[in-house]
Order: structure tokens, then sequence, then C-alpha cells
């Protein structure tokens, strides 16, 4: 019986199967059941992530008005610090991006515990803009 099919301890386990055959299979498929909930978890965080920068841009530019007044400046000031920051790969149409994003579902609620590895204080936790 392979890892997969065994889905948890059992109280009277039954003996793995000894060939190297099932060895080899059983370890691949541990490493491919962990990545590909690794790579789940980074694509949330990105999401997340993204999201997040959408809003802090809006709350940037609306300031508690309910239209922005310079909105280009936000997201060429965003671009310059994330793309000096982080690389390539936060131009100002990328950038834009995260803000419609969010304004597209701004009604998103995130879950506290996530919120918590970005830092976002506890007075903005799942209260949509």
């Amino acid at each position: 019986m392979s890892y997969k099919e065994r889905k948890g301890i059992d109280k009277n386990p039954e003996p793995l199967e000894v060939t190297e055959e099932h060895f080899v299979r059983d370890v691949k498929q541990i490493v491919a059941v962990g990545k590909t909930q690794a790579y789940r978890a980074v694509n949330l965080m990105v999401v997340v992530s993204n999201w997040l920068v959408g809003r802090r841009i809006v709350e940037q530019e609306q300031q508690g008005r309910s239209r922005a007044e310079y909105g280009k400046h936000v997201i060429r000031l965003a671009s310059q610090a994330l793309t000096e920051e982080f690389g390539k790969g936060y131009g100002e149409t990328t950038t834009r991006n995260f803000r419609k994003f969010y304004l597209m579902f701004s009604g998103l609620e995130i879950q506290q515990p996530l919120l918590a590895e970005f830092g976002v204080p506890a007075e903005a936790k799942g209260q949509p803009l």
C-alpha cells in the first residue's frame, strides 16, 4: 500500500511495500504533494499581497474622500518604490492593476490570520475600504 493510499495513521498499519519501485513511487508522491501545497500557499500569498497593495493605493489616493484627486502620482510613487526595492515586475501598469484588482474585489473578506502575516493592523482587518 502506497503512502498516498494510506492517508493517515492506522491503528493497525499494514507494512509498506518494500520493493524499490514502491519506495521510489512513495518518495516521489511525498515530494509532489509537498510542492503542490507550497505552490498553492505561495499563490494565495501573492493574491493577498496584490489585493492589499491595491487597497493601500486606493486609501492613499482617496484619503477619506469618495474620489481620488491625484491617483497617477500615487501609482507612479508606488511603482518606483516597489521597483527599487524588489526589482522588475512592478511597473506602473502592474501597480495600476493592483488597484483595479482591489476595486473589483473590494468586498473580499480575507481571514485575520492571513492578514496578520502581512502586518495589517487589527482595526483594518476584514474591513473593506
